[in-house]
């Protein structure tokens, strides 16, 4: 079952993020990006599903350097709300890139790490590539 855990980026910013582990040894590992709404527990359950494929599994708050704990909930508010953290994170990506980073060094002693995001998840998987 995914736990939380603190990240620390190459430049020292402490960041929380979801872990899980498979039962056994690794596949590999896989970076999870979330969406405008946070890293909630949504996220949380799609690091447990990686991991049941047999993958370990981060997924880093990409908000943190904003604010710890931001989250919105599912819907047009929610959108509306997590897009001006968006815009503040996106005006620096080497911080963005480093938290993923950050994700990406931790797996490594579980083979190879793919990194896969949903909604701007998705952009920063495109841009950390």
């Amino acid at each position: 079952m995914a736990q939380r855990i603190i990240l620390t980026a190459k430049d020292g910013h402490k960041l929380d993020a979801w872990r899980a582990d498979p039962k056994g040894r690794a596949k590999g590992g896989i970076v999870v990006l979330h969406f405008v709404y946070g890293i909630n527990d949504n996220i949380g359950r799609v690091c447990d599903q990686w991991a049941a494929q047999g993958y370990a599994t981060i997924a880093p708050a990409l908000y943190d350097r904003v604010g710890k704990n931001l989250l919105f909930p599912y819907g047009p508010d929610g959108v509306k709300e997590g897009a001006k953290i968006y815009d503040q994170i996106k005006v620096k990506p080497d911080q963005v890139l480093a938290d993923i980073g950050a994700a990406v060094d931790a797996l490594k002693p579980s083979g190879r790490v793919a990194v896969c995001g949903f909604c701007l998840g998705g952009t920063w998987t495109w841009v950390s590539t």
